[in-house]
């Protein structure tokens, strides 16, 4: 069977938690430490099934390189969705997300790119663990400005983690017909998204 292929990329601030949700999502563990910050980019992979397609998504993270700002026009290339991050206890996260990080985004991945916007650590703010800094509404106006989706997230209790990448891909595989030249046809309603 042939495989299509997706590269979704993970753009944010140092520590917003793009690795926790690549982590939960993959691998479905949360680290509550993050001690394994490497200095490189890297990737984890999944694979669905979509009628009789196979498709093979690659999702990149960047691993705290952003920290040294060598994020690179070859990390864009490709893309097909992005996840820009931003920690919605802290708003210097979200200020950077949307001006920094949505700009790059726009400037280096391909016109029909498909993008989200996600508030994470959703669980300290429920908990009362840590304050929200940037409100539901106001992220969500800005999505709904700039045609996006947004949702709020908590990888460590795995809160709209699965709703985030399935609507992603949905998108990139609606928008951008992924699997045109495979002699197959899309059916959103024999896809297997877990």
């Amino acid at each position: 069977m042939e495989k299509t292929i997706v590269k979704i990329i993970l753009v944010g601030d140092l520590g917003v938690g793009k690795t926790s949700l690549t982590l939960r999502y993959t691998e479905d563990r949360f680290d509550s430490e993050n001690s394994f910050i490497l200095l490189d980019q890297d990737f984890k992979i999944k694979e669905f099934l979509f009628d009789r397609n196979v498709l093979r998504v690659y999702i990149w993270d960047t691993f705290g390189q952003e920290k040294f700002k060598t994020i690179g026009v070859s990390f864009y290339r490709g893309v097909n969705g992005t996840v820009l991050v931003f920690d919605i206890t802290n708003r210097a996260s979200f200020e950077r997300c949307i001006t920094f990080w949505f700009n790059e985004a726009k400037r280096y991945t391909r016109v029909n790119s498909e993008m989200v916007l996600i508030g994470t650590k959703l669980d300290l703010v429920e908990h009362k663990i840590a304050e929200r800094a940037v409100s539901y509404e106001e992220a969500k106006s800005f999505a709904d400005e700039m045609g996006i989706q947004y949702l709020e997230t908590s990888s460590k209790y795995n809160l709209n983690v699965t709703q985030l990448y399935a609507d992603l891909i949905n998108g990139i595989v609606e928008s951008q017909n992924v699997f045109e030249g495979n002699n197959h046809n899309y059916n959103k309603k024999n896809c297997i998204i877990n």
